[in-house]
């Protein structure tokens, strides 16, 4: 009888744990916000200069191709890199 009320009380404990747990876990703010939309633009673009890499070594570029369209992508990959460490900075400054 006491170990089936110890073991009752063991999966109500972990059951009132697992219903909690988004409630209990911090919820991301407008700046948390922001940084994951800038980590999502970075990642895209760097994932568009692999594609660009890729679309090259498969044909589907010529040489001439590529470098104008690499140029324009790592372009923005490097602007959103530098947005994301600025947004970054200024949340560690308003620590």
């Amino acid at each position: 009888m006491l170990l089936e009320l110890l073991a009752f009380l063991a999966v109500l404990a972990v059951t009132v744990r697992w219903v909690l747990a988004p409630v209990r876990r911090p919820r991301v703010g407008p700046a948390g916000a922001d940084l994951v939309a800038l980590e999502v633009e970075r990642d895209a673009h760097v994932a568009a200069v692999r594609d660009a890499e890729l679309d090259l070594q498969t044909g589907k570029l010529t040489p001439a191709e590529h470098r104008a369209l690499d140029a324009e992508l790592r372009v923005a990959a490097v602007t959103a890199l530098r947005a994301l460490e600025r947004a970054r900075a200024g949340e560690d400054a308003a620590r």
